[in-house]
């Protein structure tokens, strides 16, 4: 037998897991510069408490509409950079890209494809 396929199996794994890590890397990076986006948003923003003061009707509509996007931003980052940590416990409160967290998506992108089209080393586009 002498594991021969095993071994080309193996290595085929390692190389793909290399290749998925480079990505797993890239996506952290853009996703934390996008933490840090929405992050500075936020402290603009007012509570959803306080938005009662705000006078203007529109003005008023436009600042809920806001905070609604704020909070999507937010889950979507939980759901790929993993929940914040328990401020109790100091525990991750869930994991990243937890498939019950992500839910059923039916334009799921294969990563067959994306690493396709990924270009290595950073500055990659996905076509």
């Amino acid at each position: 037998m002498g594991y021969s396929e095993d071994i080309k199996a193996l290595q085929e794994a390692i190389r793909r897991l290399k290749e998925i890590k480079e990505v797993l890397y890239t996506v952290e990076d853009v996703a934390l510069e996008v933490e840090r986006s929405v992050g500075e948003i936020d402290t603009r923003l007012p509570m959803r408490e306080d938005l009662g003061n705000i006078a203007d009707g529109e003005q008023r509509a436009r600042a809920e509409h806001a905070l609604d996007l704020l909070e999507q931003s937010f889950a979507l980052i939980d759901e790929i950079l993993g929940p914040p940590d328990d401020e109790l416990t100091g525990e991750p409160v869930g994991t990243p890209m937890d498939p019950v967290a992500r839910g059923v998506r039916g334009g799921e992108i294969r990563l067959e494809d994306f690493l396709r089209n990924y270009k290595p080393g950073g500055k990659g586009k996905v076509s």
